[in-house]
């Protein structure tokens, strides 16, 4: 089963308080299935076989300090919900067929709110996927900057009663200048899960593209680019392609190619090797190249080196570019996180997200 777009705050859960199974795409697979979700935040969950309480949440993915903390704080009861559900030890047997109600705990503090409106392009009881404008930041940096995480933590909190709002834990970054799909989790107990896939620790990774506009007419087609990355030694800001670097994987496929329109905008157009040889254009001057680019790994500016490495810099890329003196002058880094799917680490469910289309980039219809 699949989801796209948003998913509200109320899905899973039926409008009388009792709880339904949530389908997955490989439910025969999974030894403990997500119910539902009650009042509370109280989260139900079934075993497929028998095994102990304890045995369920290692299943889940949870952590060790994490099922302690459980325990500890008597958040794991027999039945549907904690409402009289006697309060489960790290032994108490479950039958196969059998629920349990997990209470999330909330122990880190939330940081700064805003009232900022937010573009939440995906939402379920454990993640949270925003889209971050261009020139706003992921994380604080000292200073009193907006944020994107506290956009979202102010959207949480306009959510729930005072003091019951899930605290955002961002679980992507995007540099300044880069727009897009960043991902939030919002249970603690369940953040580990997400920071695996986002690693592709467990085999799975989160899968996304970015669209990215570069200076010259890039080759038509697919390019794999697998230079490893290190760190610049003679500039702490920069990364480079370096043969002792760590291994980097960077899919690239040209969806079209542009010059100035002559009226500050930009035209589609198609190069003149590929009109008469169809294949690649070396680097020209006047075009622009707009890419879709699937990442591999995820190294520190990957599409940035990578792209200019190969001899075509992503458009106004002070860093390992110039910034354009034509028609893009001043339209910032085209560079915008735009698709992104993952297989959800708790309820098996294949999540699709996208954006709309960024102003800033032009369409191509060729």
């Amino acid at each position: 089963m699949a989801r796209t777009g948003m998913a509200g705050e109320g899905d899973g859960g039926a409008a009388d308080g009792r709880a339904k199974d949530v389908a997955t795409a490989d439910d025969v697979e999974r030894p403990v299935r997500l119910v539902g979700r009650l009042p509370g935040g109280v989260l139900s969950f079934r075993v497929a076989r028998p095994m102990t309480a304890r045995d369920a949440l290692v299943a889940l993915g949870l952590s060790r300090p994490v099922i302690a903390r459980a325990f500890g704080a008597r958040a794991l009861r027999a039945g549907a919900d904690d409402a009289g559900g006697e309060a489960l030890h790290e032994r108490a047997p479950l039958a196969a067929g059998g629920v349990f109600s997990l209470t999330p705990q909330v122990t880190h503090h939330a940081g700064p709110t805003s009232d900022a409106p937010v573009t939440v392009l995906y939402e379920d009881w454990f993640v949270l996927a925003a889209e971050k404008p261009q020139g706003l930041l992921v994380h604080g940096d000292g200073s009193d900057a907006e944020t994107l995480t506290a956009r979202v933590q102010g959207h949480l909190a306009r959510q729930c009663a005072p003091g019951a709002a899930p605290v955002a834990q961002a679980l992507q970054r995007l540099d300044v200048q880069t727009s897009g799909i960043v991902l939030f989790s919002k249970l603690e107990e369940f953040q580990p899960l997400f920071d695996r896939l986002i690693a592709g620790a467990d085999g799975a990774r989160a899968r996304k593209t970015y669209l990215a506009l570069v200076a010259g007419a890039f080759p038509a087609g697919r390019l794999t680019l697998r230079d490893p990355i290190g760190r610049d030694r003679h500039d702490a800001r920069r990364m480079r392609v370096s043969a002792t670097g760590q291994a980097a994987l960077t899919e690239v496929t040209r969806i079209g190619v542009f010059a100035p329109d002559g009226r500050g905008g930009l035209k589609p157009c198609l190069p003149a090797d590929d009109a008469s040889r169809g294949r690649a254009s070396a680097l020209a001057p006047g075009r622009y190249s707009l890419l879709e680019v699937t990442l591999g790994t995820g190294r520190r500016h990957q599409i940035r080196v990578h792209l200019a490495a190969h001899g075509f810099p992503i458009v106004n890329d002070p860093l390992y570019g110039r910034l354009d003196r034509g028609p893009l002058a001043g339209a910032g880094l085209m560079l915008h996180a735009w698709r992104e799917s993952f297989v959800h680490p708790v309820t098996g469910e294949v999540v699709s997200i996208q954006t709309t289309w960024p102003q800033r980039f032009p369409r191509w219809d060729g």
